[in-house]
Formats: structure tokens, C-alpha cells, sequence
């Protein structure tokens, strides 16, 4: 797993990246923490500068790989979590099932808790499995299924392709009902890709959190309003 490592001290902290994103998406915020911790930016298996995985993951891959990154470099205190997206459902996984692995989170726009679904989204589904019978059936042309999917979907190979449906389709409420660290979660008010009600779910579930709303931000609120990002980051560190 690629990552990059920066070293000024004995808290760690460790960012992790929504799907389709790498460790990239984070590094701004090195020059930015106030705080002297150990930084450690991740790209997940199949993103950035890391190889795909050898079989399609779950959440739960992803999480192991952390885990060892973490036993590799000895850390042996809590660390903190920032993460986005995809991210938190990693960050849900390793603090909901490693106890006192994790002692911060923050976390932005997170994804990992079941959607409401519209009847249009059902239609739209079912479509697609009679299509894609059709398909495997020689009766369609394969690129009838092109259509379908999310723009990460599509753009992926295909052992992240079933890595994404495996991801995606997994209900994460209770391992974010077991985190027992102390958690910030920020969340924009315009989010369409996890609305803000799964923000308001995941305030309910975390016992020890607190939820900031940006307002007129999107689901990368944490680029629409660096400041607040930045200002909730340095907060959580100094607690």
C-alpha cells in the first residue's frame, strides 16, 4: 500500500481518502496542523500509486491493510482518523473493531450507512437484472449495461468494479455504534451524495460525537470550506 509518512512526533495521525480519490486528496493539510503528530497519508489498495487488489475487497480488506500499515510502523498509542467518503467507512470498520486502536475521528461527508431509496431506484435496478440476464443470455449486446452505474462504478476495472458493489452495498451502522472514540463529524448542507440525514444518523449512533453543518458546501466540503476543515482538525488534535 503506498502511503507517505511525515514524522514530528508521537501522536499519529492517519487520513484516509474517499473512493476513486488517493493520498493526494489530503496532503494540503500538512502545512496546516498546528499540532506536532506524525502524519500518514493513505492510498487504498487499487487507488492512487497502490496495485489493485488481487480479488475484489470489502470494507473490511481495506481496514486490515490500515491495521497493518499501523503494526508496521509500531505504533503502539491511539491514533487519530481524518477521512472522507469511502474513508469513513474504512475508519467505521478499524475503531468499531480494533478497541482503543482509535482515540480521534473526524470525519467529512461519510458514506457507509444505507441510503433511502427511492421507487425510481427500484424500477431502475430491476431493469438492469433483466437486462443484464438478456446480456449474459446472448440475446443483448453488452453495452446495453453501459448506461448503468455510478460515474465510480464505470471508470473502474473490473476487480474494483465488484469491489465497488461489494463496498457500496454493506450497512456499516453498527461498527460506527461501537466507536468509542471521541468523534467531529462535518458534513455539507448540499451533500447529494450522502445526504445530510445520514449525518444526523451518524450524530445519533456515535455516542461521543458533535456535528458541524457547512452550509452551501457539497460533499467535499472539506475543499468548499478549507477554513472550517482546518479549524475542526487542529480542535480535535489539541483535545
Amino acid at each position: 500500500m503506498d502511503y507517505e509518512l511525515i514524522e514530528n512526533g508521537s501522536e499519529f495521525v492517519f487520513f484516509l481518502h474517499g473512493f476513486g480519490a488517493s493520498k493526494d486528496a489530503f496532503l494540503f493539510a500538512k502545512d496546516y496542523v498546528q499540532k506536532p503528530c506524525s502524519m500518514v497519508f493513505v492510498s487504498f489498495a487499487g487507488f492512487g500509486k497502490s496495485p489493485p487488489p488481487d480479488k475484489p475487497y470489502f470494507v473490511k480488506d481495506y481496514a486490515n491493510d490500515v491495521k497493518a500499515l499501523i503494526d508496521s510502523l509500531n505504533i503502539h498509542t491511539p491514533i487519530t482518523i481524518v477521512c472522507h467518503s469511502f474513508g469513513a467507512r474504512v475508519a467505521a470498520v478499524l475503531a468499531g473493531s480494533n478497541k482503543g486502536l482509535v482515540n480521534k475521528i473526524l470525519i467529512v461527508d461519510g458514506a457507509g450507512l444505507k441510503p433511502r431509496r427511492s421507487i425510481k431506484y427500484y424500477i431502475r435496478v430491476h431493469k438492469y437484472k433483466r437486462l443484464k440476464k438478456q446480456v449474459l443470455a446472448g440475446k443483448k449486446p453488452s453495452n446495453v449495461l453501459e448506461n448503468y452505474g455510478s460515474a465510480d462504478y464505470r471508470s473502474q476495472s473490473k476487480v474494483m468494479r465488484q469491489t465497488f458493489i461489494n463496498v457500496v452495498n454493506q450497512d456499516l451502522a453498527n461498527y460506527f455504534k461501537a466507536i468509542d472514540a471521541k468523534v467531529y463529524i462535518m458534513w455539507g448542507q448540499k451533500d447529494t451524495e450522502t445526504p445530510l440525514y445520514m449525518a444526523k444518523k451518524l450524530k445519533r449512533l456515535i455516542s461521543n460525537s458533535e456535528l458541524y453543518v457547512v452550509k452551501n458546501a457539497s460533499h467535499f466540503s472539506y475543499l468548499d470550506d478549507t477554513r472550517t476543515f482546518i479549524l475542526l482538525l487542529n480542535k480535535l488534535l489539541e483535545m
